[in-house]
């Protein structure tokens, strides 16, 4: 699966990506690979506070690679796993 999204804004932004899925997750956000593991249920990946979380749990450590962050104009954004949803609040921010 591979989407683009288009920030509008004049400044990377700092989205917060909510992963529905479980199992081992591979999301890839404008080539760089952020590896998901054991997820069950999902995972949500702020990058504005820098930590992963599902519910009130810290899943930090079921993350390997670094927080995404979202390029001014199209963002190429693809998974691989047992994905159910991908939902993105992407922050845009401009200078």
């Amino acid at each position: 699966v591979s989407n683009v999204l288009v920030n509008p804004g004049s400044a990377y932004s700092e989205p917060v990506i909510v992963v529905n899925g479980s199992g081992d997750i591979t999301l890839i956000v404008n080539g760089e690979f952020i590896e998901l593991t054991d997820i069950e249920g999902g995972i949500t990946l702020n990058s504005e506070i820098l930590e992963a979380y599902h519910a009130d749990t810290l899943m930090n450590e079921h993350m390997d690679g670094e927080f995404p962050l979202l390029k001014p104009g199209n963002n190429l954004i693809s998974w691989t796993g047992e994905v159910s949803s991908v939902v993105i609040q992407p922050n845009w921010r401009y200078l």
